[in-house]
């Protein structure tokens, strides 16, 4: 599942929930959804989930933000890709 809101994009799948800022790419928040179902503790910093960051970034969120704004687009100021 994805979800764009206000410049963060969100990829769920049945074990994790990864949140991302779209224009850095960078994880803000990673969730175990098996362990922690209520996204209580936010996990992204936590060593022992490097793992499943780096999984869920190759598989899901540098392929989807990749096909929708490729990184080497010009942007404007405000992160949005100007048309070509």
């Amino acid at each position: 599942v994805r979800s764009e809101n206000y410049g963060f994009g969100m990829f769920r799948t049945q074990g994790h929930k990864l949140v991302v800022f779209e224009e850095t790419r960078q994880p803000v928040q990673l969730f175990d959804l098996v362990l922690d179902p209520d996204e209580n503790h936010n996990v992204v910093d936590d060593p022992t989930y490097a793992g499943v960051l780096s999984e869920l970034m190759r598989t899901h969120v540098i392929p989807f933000l990749n096909a929708a704004r490729p990184p080497s687009a010009p942007r404007t100021a405000a992160g949005v890709q100007d048309a070509p």
